[in-house]
C-alpha cells in the first residue's frame, strides 16, 4: 500500500533550471531520517539546497514520525479486517453518501 505521506507535498522552485518540483511529506521524513543517520564529510548545504533545508527544518520530524506510524496502524487494521483501503487521487474530495 502506498504511504499517505506521498500524497501531501510542497511545491519547490529549482533555482538551477527554473522549474518546480514536489517534495512530499514522505520525502521530507526520509530526508530528516537520513540527516540524523548519515554525516556528509562536506557541508550539509552542499547536499540539500536552501529551500529543501528550510522545509526539513520547519516541519517537526516527531510529528511526521507520529503521522507515519498512525498511517501504518490504520493500514494494518484495515488489512486485518479484510478491508480494501484506497487512496484517492489528488484533488478528489469524498462525496456524502445519500440513499
Amino acid at each position: 500500500m502506498e504511504h499517505v505521506l506521498n500524497h501531501a507535498y510542497f511545491r519547490q522552485h529549482c533555482h538551477e533550471c527554473g522549474h518546480s518540483y514536489t517534495l512530499t511529506l514522505y520525502g521530507v521524513l526520509q530526508e530528516q531520517r537520513l540527516r540524523t543517520e548519515w554525516r556528509n564529510l562536506q557541508d550539509r548545504q552542499a547536499v540539500w539546497d536552501a529551500d529543501t533545508l528550510h522545509v526539513l527544518e520547519a516541519i517537526p520530524r516527531d510529528s511526521l514520525e507520529e503521522l507515519s506510524a498512525a498511517w501504518d496502524r490504520v493500514v494494518a487494521a484495515a488489512d486485518s479486517a479484510g478491508l480494501e483501503l484506497i487512496l484517492s487521487p489528488g484533488g478528489e474530495q469524498s462525496q456524502p453518501h445519500h440513499h
